[in-house]
């Protein structure tokens, strides 16, 4: 069970919907394991559908659309990469977003980086199963938040991006807050950035001349 301290500074109903694992002591390992898999699944419950997330998109591109400071709950990771997310110090798998924040990725951006209506579908899957996730190595303020891009290929060179940043545990604040996104060019070379997560690669046949007219086919190779 939580640690309670003397003053029962506890929130029985936000525990049960963002539990502070900074509480959880001498429990076993497999016990605190699957505390955090039923969390997660708990959270697929309440996110927003792709129904829903699409209306709130759609809405936000109309002309007179106004902000109302609402925070929307728009992705849960699935279990890979939540466990990826966990061993970077992330204790909570759902994402929210600011209807301010939504507005002004996919309407308020510049035409180069605006996510366009086409890919709103795959913006909702970024937030579930990104295909990348890298951690900034120097965030703003590196004692008090982690800072998390949710990356998605589009082709062409182009990216779905999702800026998500993560308070530091004990701020009171545990799940993943996005904060801006865009569909841009960028390839994530640089030395800047940590890979947390890698979805799984595909695999092509290739080959290997030995002599002139023999060719030895591999069963696979992975493409990084």
């Amino acid at each position: 069970m939580p640690e309670i301290d003397e003053t029962w500074a506890y929130n029985a109903g936000r525990e049960a919907l963002a539990p502070n694992f900074n509480r959880y002591k001498n429990l076993p390992q497999d016990t605190v394991k699957q505390i955090y898999a039923n969390c997660r699944k708990s959270m697929d419950a309440t996110k927003t559908t792709k129904g829903e997330f699409k209306k709130i998109i759609e809405r936000a591109n109309e002309a007179d659309y106004k902000t109302l400071n609402v925070n929307y709950e728009v992705g849960n990771l699935d279990g890979g990469r939540f466990a990826a997310m966990r061993k970077a110090g992330v204790m909570d798998s759902k994402i929210m977003a600011a209807d301010h924040d939504l507005w002004h990725g996919a309407s308020d951006k510049n035409a180069r980086q605006k996510i366009p209506e086409r890919l709103f579908d795959e913006l909702y899957t970024t937030f579930q199963e990104p295909e990348h996730i890298y951690r900034e190595k120097t965030p703003l303020k590196p004692t008090q938040e982690q800072i998390f891009h949710l990356v998605k290929d589009t082709g062409g060179g182009k990216k779905i991006k999702i800026i998500v940043h993560v308070r530091t545990l004990g701020s009171g604040q545990t799940s993943m807050q996005a904060r801006t996104m865009g569909h841009i060019e960028h390839d994530y070379t640089g030395g800047d950035y940590e890979k947390i997560w890698r979805a799984p690669g595909r695999f092509r046949p290739f080959c290997l001349r030995l002599t002139p007219g023999l060719l030895l086919y591999p069963t696979s190779r992975r493409l990084l």
